[in-house]
């Protein structure tokens, strides 16, 4: 009796563990920057002095349109960098060709480099040039 009240005890504390995980990884999410660079460039950075590399020092940015959950398994495009400097200020930071998004489309992006950062963000033409809108919407650039 002893015994399945313990093992019944253990599974649960794990069973809550595990789902807590899932849940404090989300809400440990920073914020990450986004800004246009030049005329054709998304440019993402942390401005975060506790950024931070794992044991590879590698990081990873994933881009892909907004869905209602962010998980990095619905995401189009995912780039594993080395060589590239860490983008910790504007000046270090990621660029990516403007011509990849669509216009006025919600999008995620995340870095991942032990933490996590991320941003909600539209692509919209301004004039002869581009502007990004951070959103929280999966639906549209309105907000």
């Amino acid at each position: 009796m002893i015994k399945t009240v313990l093992v019944t005890f253990f599974l649960s504390n794990i069973f809550l563990f595990l789902s807590g995980c899932d849940f404090e990884a989300n809400a440990m999410r920073l914020p990450l920057n986004i800004e246009i660079q030049g005329n054709n460039s998304v440019c993402l950075y942390t401005n975060n002095q506790r950024s931070f590399l794992g044991s590879s020092d590698s990081y990873l940015i994933y881009t892909g349109l907004a869905k209602s959950t962010v998980s990095k398994n619905n995401f189009e495009k995912k780039i594993t960098l080395q060589e590239h400097p860490f983008p910790l200020k504007k000046e270090d930071c990621f660029l990516i060709p403007v011509k990849l998004f669509q216009e006025n489309i919600p999008y995620d992006f995340i870095l991942d480099s032990g933490k996590s950062f991320s941003i909600r963000a539209c692509i919209l033409r301004k004039g002869d040039g581009y502007e990004v809108k951070k959103v929280h919407s999966t639906e549209n650039c309105d907000e």
